[in-house]
C-alpha cells in the first residue's frame, strides 16, 4: 500500500484562512520525495476541545490507523493541540504506529531513519506544546485585564441596553 503524507492545518477563528500553511507545506512533503500530501485543515480552538471531539484529528487517525500516512507536516505544534496532553496524546499514536510529525518552524522531524522517537525533536515538541498552552492563557488573561480596565472607565460591554433579540437570532 502506498503511503502519503498529511499536512494538518489549523485555523482559530472562522474568519481566518489557513491556506498559507499548506503553502509552506506542500514544497517540503513533494521536496523531500514523500509525494503529493493529503490535506487536513480544521477551523476552530484546539484549546478547549479534547482530540476526541475534533473530527479532523479523528480523520487523521482514521489514515494513520488504516496504514496510509508516511509523515504528518505542520507549521507548529500549536496546529495540532493547544492542549499539551492532547498534543502529547497525539505524538504518541503517531511514534507507535510509525508516523513521524515534521514541524516546520525548526525544520525537524519526530521520528529518525531507523523509526525511533528523534530525542530533541521531543523536547521540542514538549516545550512548543507548553508554550502554546502558554500563551492562550497569557491571551485570556489580556483580554480580562482590558475588559476590567473598560469597566473601571463605565464603559459598557457586551449587547447595547434594551436588546431583545434571543442568541440564536
Amino acid at each position: 500500500m502506498q503511503k502519503f503524507p498529511v499536512i494538518f492545518a489549523r485555523v482559530s477563528k472562522l474568519t481566518q484562512d489557513w491556506q498559507r500553511q499548506v503553502s509552506d507545506l506542500e514544497p517540503i512533503a513533494e521536496g523531500r520525495g514523500w509525494g503529493t500530501p493529503y490535506i487536513i485543515s480544521e477551523k476552530g480552538s484546539a484549546s478547549k476541545r479534547r482530540n476526541a471531539q475534533r473530527p479532523e484529528v479523528q480523520q487523521l487517525r482514521e489514515l494513520v490507523a488504516a496504514g496510509k500516512v508516511s509523515h504528518v507536516l505542520v507549521t507548529e505544534v500549536s496546529r495540532l493541540s493547544r492542549l499539551p496532553s492532547q498534543a502529547h496524546l497525539l505524538l504518541e499514536e503517531l511514534t507507535d504506529a510509525g508516523v513521524s510529525i515534521y514541524l516546520h518552524r525548526y525544520h525537524i522531524e519526530t521520528l529518525l531513519p531507523n523509526g525511533k522517537l528523534n530525542p530533541i525533536a521531543a523536547m521540542l515538541f514538549a516545550l512548543t506544546a507548553e508554550f502554546g498552552r502558554a500563551e492562550t492563557e497569557d491571551r485570556a488573561d489580556r483580554i480580562m485585564s482590558g475588559q476590567a480596565e473598560a469597566r473601571r472607565k463605565g464603559k459598557h460591554l457586551g449587547r447595547p441596553a434594551g436588546t431583545t433579540l434571543e442568541d440564536e437570532e
